[in-house]
This record gives structure tokens, C-alpha cells and sequence, in this order.
């Protein structure tokens, strides 16, 4: 959960250098506040849950109901990491473990990721636990002023680690 680490989640709606390439602009704080009071960031259609090591929140990783038709979701998951604690691990194992943590909890059979094809360390880390590079989705994103192509990566139940 959460409690105690909204000071560090919030960097990443008013730091532009705490997501790097993935930062989208200025957050509306008082709506991320309003979600954290209301439900925990934990619902039935996705959730929020903050990063923590060395007792100290690093990151955030969330997931989303991603549909394809039909009454059941897919999972889309993502992480952020604040600068400081980037280029240990941390953000791999915190997939890893939401990954099983959806795979054990839900009925998913999906989980997905998409990742800026320039961003070379996420897609080396998804394929390190267990996602398949599905394709890549040409101009999908525009950040920082410009378009961007991003590739689909997934896992899917029976293939999990």
C-alpha cells in the first residue's frame, strides 16, 4: 500500500526528471490524493501499490484492466522508479512480484507491458521475467514532443516463471 510514502509517489506528477522518458507533464495532486483516500489506490479494475527498499519508497508499480472483447481483462502493468535507485533490480523484482501476485489473485490470464522501443533496459528486464515481445506499435505515444513507437510485450498464465 501506500501509507506513508505519498511524498515519493507524488514526484512523479510534479518532477519531470523522476520518470525520465515516460514522465507525461504535471499530475493533478488533488486527484491523487482523492484516490489514495477513497480506496488505497486498490480496485477492481486496477491499482497502485509504492515500491519500497531499504524501508524507504523508491517507485510505484500499477496495473490496469486492459479488455479485448468478451467479460474478461487482461492485466497492463507498469513501474516507475525514482532516479536514485534505478540500475539495481529493483524495478524487475517489483514486476516479478506483481506478476505473481495478479497470476495467484485474479483470473487474468494476460499480463502486458508497453515500453518506449528506445527504453532498452525495461524491455531487457521484462524478457528477464518471463514477457514475450508481442510487436511494436508504431507512433503510439507522444511525450516530450514528439511521437513514439512502443512495444507490446506480454505474459500469459502457463508460461509465468
Amino acid at each position: 500500500m501506500l501509507a506513508g510514502h505519498e511524498k515519493s509517489i507524488e514526484r512523479f506528477l510534479s518532477e519531470p526528471e523522476s520518470l525520465g522518458l515516460d514522465w507525461s507533464g504535471f499530475g493533478n495532486l488533488a486527484r491523487h490524493r482523492s484516490r489514495l483516500l477513497k480506496d488505497g489506490y486498490i480496485g477492481a479494475r486496477g491499482g497502485l501499490l509504492a515500491v519500497v527498499s531499504d524501508e524507504r519508497c523508491v517507485g510505484e508499480v500499477s496495473w490496469q484492466a486492459a479488455h479485448y472483447g468478451g467479460p474478461a481483462h487482461a492485466w497492463r502493468i507498469g513501474v516507475g522508479v525514482l532516479p536514485e535507485a534505478r540500475g539495481r533490480g529493483i524495478a524487475r523484482a517489483a514486476q516479478l512480484l506483481l506478476c505473481a501476485y495478479l497470476f495467484e489473485h485474479t483470473t487474468a490470464e494476460r499480463i502486458e507491458a508497453v515500453v518506449r522501443t528506445d527504453n532498452t533496459s525495461e524491455q531487457h528486464a521484462l524478457e528477464s521475467i518471463g514477457f514475450t515481445r508481442d510487436g511494436t506499435l508504431p507512433r503510439a505515444q507522444f511525450k516530450l514532443g514528439s511521437w513514439h513507437d512502443l512495444a507490446l510485450y506480454s505474459m500469459v498464465r502457463a508460461d509465468r516463471p
